[in-house]
């Protein structure tokens, strides 16, 4: 499992996508630990820059159980926008102060659209660009969903270049509410005026 660990969260830029064989064995070791995991992985335009685990905080795990059980605070909530922030390194832009199961938010939101209204908290939330199901028919029966959640500075205008990004989430909204659902955090990451970055947010149940 170690050496298995080691190759999923290979920081290395000429690192694949997950293949199927890895989700499989990430859908294992969900099960081994018995809670929800996730992945993500960051690509700064189209290379790939890292892999890491994301952490489903205490109000995305509520989430869950409102929806299976039908009850809670959590009913009409839907998992649809995420954002980006640039509060998750100390200010040596290494040093990672989360995420942590008590997270309600970004730890320091960064505004992309505020003159778009499909962007939530006055353009701190983006919808997700877009959403996968990924079910395995076949041994272990894992189901994955997959995010993407792309952001170019260019195509923001709240942004300004250069813009330092070190963390981002995903959250479930209901009309203008909203709550955390994962959260993750990186080293310092500098986007110029036409750059990109996108996070494969993957979740395993």
């Amino acid at each position: 499992m170690r050496d298995f660990l080691k190759r999923i969260f290979n920081k290395s830029k000429t690192a694949p996508p997950l293949k199927k064989e890895e989700i499989e064995e990430i859908y294992e070791l969900s099960q081994l630990k018995d809670k929800i995991i996730g992945i993500v992985e960051i690509y700064k335009d189209d290379d790939f820059i890292e892999r890491g685990k994301n952490l489903v905080v205490y109000d995305g795990r509520e989430y869950v159980a409102s929806k299976i059980f039908d009850l809670g605070d959590f009913t009409n909530y839907k998992i649809t926008h995420f954002g980006i922030g640039s509060g998750g390194t100390s200010s040596d832009g290494v040093t990672l102060l989360g995420a942590q199961d008590s997270d309600t938010d970004l730890y320091k939101p960064l505004t992309l659209n505020s003159n778009d209204s499909s962007y939530l908290r006055n353009g701190i939330l983006k919808p997700i660009n877009s959403k996968e199901l990924i079910i395995d028919d076949n041994t272990n029966k894992y189901t994955c969903g997959l995010f993407t959640l792309t952001v170019r500075v260019a195509d923001e205008p709240d942004l300004q270049a250069p813009v330092k990004v070190n963390e981002a989430a995903l959250f479930s909204t209901y009309g203008k509410n909203w709550k955390i659902f994962s959260h993750y955090c990186t080293t310092d990451k500098i986007l110029r005026e036409n750059e990109s970055i996108t996070f494969k947010w993957y979740i395993f149940t």
